[in-house]
């Protein structure tokens, strides 16, 4: 097994999808993981990092990030 900490690459793609998520909460005031939320979070976290959402609240994050991808 590989630590975390021994791929730099995976912890800073780790680092910025979790930064984007939880500005996306305060920028969308929402305490949930809703249609607001999923709009800001599409919009500020580039397209490669949106795989961790996807792992993380899998029903709700695919069916947003596949419809809201790219519509601002």
């Amino acid at each position: 097994d590989v630590s975390l900490y021994d791929r730099p690459e995976k912890l800073k793609s780790g680092f910025i999808y979790y930064v984007a998520h939880e500005m996306s909460h305060i920028l969308s005031r929402a305490n949930g993981h809703n249609n607001s939320f999923y709009k800001v979070l599409t919009r500020i976290l580039p397209e490669r990092f949106q795989k961790y959402e996807l792992g993380y609240k899998t029903k709700t994050a695919s069916k947003w990030i596949k419809s809201a991808r790219f519509n601002y």
